[in-house]
């Protein structure tokens, strides 16, 4: 009985063994192959990783989120074809740890200095204004968001044709 035994646990032990070293043995290969060695190569200088946030009490600085190649997809994907092609390349998103998602409750104090996005908001209680103000947006070729009430969206309808044309968004807000 106990030979039986040990002859069960050797025998699973050099399936458990070979299933490790086949494994290794493809690693290293993989890591070996020319197309694999581009992808690396590429990855390191075309690949951008996110920044975090910063977070200074209750307030936040926003991070970055960035892209990275996914390797060992862009690998399956230029090994069907046998031979290294950018456009073959696989990306996917990296977030930052500490997201704007995670910290509702704290106080934006700046925006991040790597990526610098503004956006507009205007919160629109009168419109005598409004055809200046998306004029001049357009000359500068900026986009931005208009909060209106219902009333203001229910008797300016040619105002709104003229944000919606103009590649601005519309969102109705309740006062």
């Amino acid at each position: 009985m106990l030979k039986k035994l040990f002859t069960i646990l050797g025998t699973f032990s050099i399936i458990c063994f070979s299933f490790y070293y086949t494994d290794s043995a493809i690693d290293l290969i993989k890591k070996n192959d020319p197309i694999m060695k581009q992808i690396i190569n590429y990855s390191e200088i075309y690949g951008n990783t996110s920044i975090d946030s910063i977070l200074v009490n209750n307030n936040i600085i926003p991070g970055v989120k960035g892209n990275e190649i996914d390797i060992d997809k862009s690998y399956k994907n230029m090994k069907q074809v046998g031979k290294f092609d950018k456009s073959l390349m696989v990306f996917k998103e990296s977030f930052p740890r500490n997201s704007l998602i995670d910290n509702y409750e704290n106080y934006i104090i700046s925006g991040n200095k790597i990526k610098n996005n503004v956006t507009f908001i205007f919160k629109v209680d009168n419109v005598s204004y409004m055809e200046e103000i998306i004029s001049i947006l357009n000359k500068k070729g900026v986009n931005a968001t208009f909060l209106l009430t219902e009333n203001i969206i229910e008797e300016n309808s040619d105002l709104i044709k003229l944000m919606v044309i103009n590649n601005h968004d519309v969102e109705l807000f309740d006062d």
